[in-house]
């Protein structure tokens, strides 16, 4: 017993994982939290020597001779690689790095995330986001590349995700890498039979050259974890502010540990080592994105200021923060435990639920929501909205505080809602999410009729309408359901439908600097916020804000404050967003999408065929044609009567946010675009840009939508 505790329960069942590989074409795996099998499996498959090698299954399958071929060619060339999917870009970058450490080959372990990539020709393992496999799919229909494909966290299920699980089942069945790719999919908490059903379910016309008919093989297996004892408790009441309650309960924590720690010292010698020194039990709190994080953090602070110095040694702790927005190094330094005397209270998104370690981590504050998009195809509306988990997020985050040890969960819900009401598992994104970026993406990769394509799990059939409606409105299809060129640059782009229009409608001016200020923009709306809570508060007082934007709106105020942190020499930058209360970590990621974006239009459009605006008003109207034609159907109108806006695609009642620098003015426009609509109390407009008539009209006329957003 003495001799396991310390292994990992996924090496102790490394053989039987490589033969079950080895001989399914997809195998499911059901790993519990602890197990392992992130870090491990892709390791143990590549010292296999399994990549690339044809398998014949017994003879019970007969194989055409191009399919034998291709895998004569890989195995040559010796540089398939595993490719690896994780939801997000956070776990992706860490695990890859936790893995390239502890094979001592960094360059044989890789990732790619949006517009970051570290990887080389001798990458054989590689961590990345769905979204990136699957534009990878655009250039290479049969993931030529890879020898077998992991899909991690399947339970969370993404649009990108579901979409992958279908267009994998394709290839194994329809082409040539059914003799030589192997899909694993893993979760902890998925719903094993529904993904049974779906990877066993008949696809038509699975015959191959020799008029023989694929059966893929499917199997599931089971990984135990770590059994370390996990706490629970719960409140007594729901709690009216969630976070004030999670920051309330740390503070408990760590005073019911230092008087147990001060009653057991007690009774120690002096000079007792284990009296003077005790390692931390951290803390990690779950909250529901980055404004409950700075919320939580500044509270923290604040608390951790008034502890008297005399009391430090006993109850001193340090505030951390962890979100999908942070640098490689601001992740690093709350994942390390390089000072094990140090004591974390981590505030973070859902991001450290699943494939992130935290180590010393045995306490878990589970506020009890996520933040979520959801999709109305009766109004056409897309809004962030925050929602209660479900059992299987719960049973996630809890097991986070057993990792290395006995830990405690501390719900901020009654054990009845667990127990009775809590659903057991989310909705999967492509039933709650608009469909738009499927579809576009389906298309791109050659996917005719969309309502027939094999989901896992249907978009909403309304939506589905909608969708294929919009992108023709936005040119990226004809009439005939065929996607056009624009359709096909929007498509290499990486943006959503409606930012990548905006950027195409832009490169049709040639013109420099609006071009530059529509890369800029979409930059900034692509990182979660650049301006700190108190930045909104008082933006307008900034010595480097230009009063005179407040009348364009928040598009032309990211582009200013934009070019002023690009001018800065690096050395300059935080503290200069400290003095203006921005947020460095986003402006730096946004600067890094703008480096991307202007590339990837270099390639479309020369670059020396750019010409210089003729005057402000030009670079002003171009700006705000480009972002119509991208967000027409985003327009918010004023209506004097009801004295509130009115979206003029649905006719539904929605109000500026009080965040956008547009409220400073105090004067209600005619026409507003607005890029998002975040619903709380009420549907609020985020990142709001004035636009003319003139512009809106110049843009439906040029597309014929004049029908329902012009009204």
């Amino acid at each position: 017993m003495n001799y396991h505790e310390d292994r990992l329960p996924v090496e102790l069942a490394r053989k039987k994982i490589l033969k079950i590989v080895r001989d399914n074409h997809v195998t499911i795996l059901v790993g519990e939290t602890g197990s392992g099998k992130t870090t491990k499996i892709p390791q143990y498959i590549l010292d296999s020597g399994m990549l690339g090698r044809t398998f014949d299954f017994h003879r019970e399958e007969s194989h055409s001779v191009s399919s034998t071929v291709h895998s004569e060619k890989l195995n040559s060339s010796e540089k398939l690689m595993i490719g690896i999917t994780q939801p997000r870009r956070v776990a992706a970058v860490s695990v890859a790095d936790y893995v390239a450490t502890e094979r001592n080959l960094p360059r044989e372990v890789g990732y790619s995330v949006r517009f970051e990539e570290n990887c080389c020709s001798d990458t054989r393992i590689k961590y990345m986001t769905d979204g990136i496999l699957a534009r990878e799919l655009l250039a290479d229909a049969c993931l030529s590349r890879y020898g077998v494909i992991i899909l991690d966290e399947a339970h969370e299920r993404s649009i990108q995700g579901d979409v992958l699980f279908c267009v994998l089942k394709k290839i194994l069945l329809y082409t040539e890498r059914f003799s030589n790719l192997r899909v694993i999919v893993m979760s902890a908490s998925m719903q094993l039979d529904h993904m049974l059903r779906f990877w066993k379910k008949a696809l038509p016309n699975k015959i191959d050259s020799k008029g023989q008919e694929r059966q893929l093989r499917v199997t599931a297996a089971y990984l135990p974890g770590r059994k370390y004892p996990i706490s629970i408790k719960y409140i007594s009441s729901p709690a009216p502010n969630y976070v004030r309650a999670a920051v309330d309960v740390s503070i408990q924590i760590i005073l019911g540990e230092a008087k147990s720690f001060s009653t057991s010292a007690s009774t120690m010698p002096r000079n007792n080592a284990k009296a003077e020194k005790v390692r931390p039990n951290h803390i990690l709190i779950f909250f529901t994105g980055q404004k409950d994080i700075e919320d939580a953090y500044e509270i923290l602070c604040h608390k951790r200021a008034s502890i008297p110095q005399d009391l430090r040694k006993f109850i001193d702790f340090v505030p951390m923060r962890l979100y999908g927005a942070m640098t490689k190094e601001e992740q690093s330094n709350v994942v390390s435990s390089t000072d094990v005397t140090i004591r974390k209270i981590i505030a973070s998104s859902n991001i450290a639920e699943t494939s992130l370690t935290i180590p010393g981590v045995k306490h878990v504050i589970d506020c009890g929501y996520v933040k979520q998009k959801w999709y109305n195809p009766q109004n056409q509306i897309d809004e962030l909205r925050i929602t209660p988990i479900c059992k299987a997020q719960a049973i996630q985050r809890a097991g986070r505080a057993g990792r290395e040890g006995p830990g405690v969960c501390h719900r901020l819900y009654t054990e009845d809602y667990f127990h009775n009401i809590m659903a057991p598992f989310s909705r999967p994104e492509m039933t709650r999410c608009s469909p738009l970026g499927v579809v576009h993406y389906l298309k791109a990769i050659g996917i005719g009729a969309v309502s027939h394509f094999p989901f896992m799990d249907s978009p909403n059939p309304l939506a589905l309408t909608r969708s294929l409606e919009n992108l023709f409105l936005l040119s990226v299809l004809d009439n005939k359901g065929t996607i056009t060129e624009i359709g096909k640059k929007m498509s290499r782009l990486p943006l959503e439908p409606m930012a990548s229009r905006t950027l195409i409608r832009a490169l049709e001016t040639r013109c420099k600097k609006t071009i530059h200020a529509v890369i800029t923009i979409l930059s900034v709306l692509s990182v979660d916020g650049i301006l700190s809570t108190a930045s909104r508060e008082d933006s307008h007082d900034h010595p480097s804000f230009d009063k005179k934007l407040s009348a364009e709106g928040d598009h032309f105020f990211y582009n200013d404050i934009m070019n002023q942190f690009a001018k800065l020499p690096d050395e300059n930058r935080r503290r200069w967003c400290t003095l203006h209360r921005l947020k460095y970590l986003e402006m730096s990621k946004a600067l890094k999408i703008r480096s991307q974006l202007l590339y990837e239009a270099g390639k479309m459009s020369s670059q020396k065929d750019w010409k210089n605006d003729s005057n402000i008003s030009e670079f002003y109207h171009g700006v705000r044609v480009s972002f119509c034609a991208g967000y027409f159907s985003q327009i918010a109108q004023w209506d004097s009567c009801k004295k509130s806006y009115i979206h003029t695609a649905t006719g539904c009642q929605i109000y500026l946010s009080p965040a956008s620098i547009i409220v400073r003015e105090k004067k209600c426009h005619p026409l507003l675009l607005f890029d998002s609509l975040l619903y709380t109390s009420k549907r609020y407009m985020r990142d709001v840009l004035v636009i003319s008539e003139s512009a809106l009209q110049e843009t439906l006329s040029d597309t014929g939508t004049i029908s329902d957003s012009g009204k």
